[in-house]
């Protein structure tokens, strides 16, 4: 028999593969060890230990690989932006017009803008009172229209702008007076006067009422869609902005920011003419005026205030009023109001061009 090393009873090849059983063993038994010792996991929450700071973050419910598919993006509706200023209009559209502008009177009257009426209205059978700079008090708060006494005759505010505006935006900050026989007016006009038909868009506030607004509009003197609307609110007691818009084809007025009324469609009596922009108080001396606004109850030294007003040409997304004024909140469910536990109202940013 030929010689053959010794050996010690296990060969090179049979010890390997028994230290890879036993290495694949102790793997084993120190998994299942750690698993028990491990605490139950929770349900509800995943642990990640992020920046030395445990947080808690919501797990997905457990599924098999199977289960698991690709996420479907969710399907996000547009966001419409509303239209922010009056729709533009083409160049055969227009009429001439001033530019877009906004006054904040607690500034001050700027004068480049605006004129304050100073002259009799003896020889108009229209008015009871004179027009009186004195009438028109510029503060922080803004302007207020004035009533006066001067002999016999009554003395009220009246502001106008020194250029004629047309189509576009309007709008004003303001509180009417309330007090019988009193007007509370803003207004666009001209009329023979200035050689121009009798053009005019108004929103008038009659002292004997202040629980109500009334719309109106002139071409060459017609007017036949005269509107009054009652408010949910005593429009003497708090700043509200009230606006209108004036197209080609339509008027359209707004209270806080709300469209409320607007000319029937196919209007004939849509005005044409530019016109200045008008704020004023004032009494009438004919009998069918004051069954209108009452008789002159009113005491000197009442008053309508005006804290801001603006035009903005069609097209121009310019600041206006209602980007400066935050107006008494809304009551729910109702087109236009205020809550009574909150019915503050106040410019909110004072600066303006």
């Amino acid at each position: 028999m030929p010689n053959r090393p010794q050996s010690n009873g296990i060969d090179l090849r049979e010890r390997v593969h028994i230290d890879a059983l036993v290495l694949g063993v102790f793997v084993l038994q120190t998994a299942i060890a750690l698993y028990a010792l491990s605490p139950t996991p929770n349900s509800n929450h995943v642990s990640s230990d992020v920046a030395d700071e445990l947080i808690l973050v919501d797990a997905l419910p457990e599924m098999s690989p199977l289960d698991i598919v690709p996420e479907t993006p969710p399907v996000v509706a547009p966001i419409v932006i509303p239209e922010r200023g009056p729709r533009d209009l083409s160049e055969s559209e227009r009429i001439p017009s001033g530019s877009s502008f906004v006054t904040v009177f607690g500034n001050g009257p700027n004068d480049d803008v605006w004129h304050v009426a100073t002259h009799s209205n003896k020889n108009h059978a229209f008015f009871a009172n004179d027009w009186g700079r004195n009438s028109a008090e510029f503060s922080s708060d803004g302007v207020r229209l004035n009533v006066g006494r001067d002999g016999d005759r009554w003395v009220s505010g009246e502001v106008k702008t020194k250029t004629l505006y047309g189509y576009g935006r309007y709008e004003v900050v303001m509180k009417p007076a309330k007090a019988s026989g009193l007007v509370s007016a803003f207004f666009t006009y001209t009329g023979p006067y200035f050689g121009d038909p009798h053009d005019e868009i108004d929103i008038e506030f009659v002292g004997n009422n202040t629980r109500s607004v009334e719309f109106n509009y002139f071409k060459n003197g017609r007017t036949e869609n005269h509107h009054v609307l009652e408010l949910p609110f005593d429009a003497s007691e708090h700043f509200h902005i009230y606006a209108f818009e004036w197209y080609p084809d339509s008027i359209r007025w707004f209270i806080d920011g709300e469209l409320v009324f607007e000319t029937p469609e196919g209007d004939a009596n849509i005005p044409r003419t530019p016109g200045s922009i008008y704020m004023n108080m004032w009494t009438g001396s004919l009998w069918g005026l004051k069954s209108w606004h009452g008789e002159p109850e009113f005491q000197v030294g009442t008053s309508s205030e005006y804290a801001c007003v603006s035009f903005t040409e069609p097209g121009d997304n310019s600041r206006r009023c209602g980007d400066l004024f935050r107006p008494p909140i809304r009551a729910e469910g109702q087109y236009v109001g205020l809550v009574t536990d909150d019915p503050s109202a106040q410019i909110v940013n004072a600066s303006a061009p």
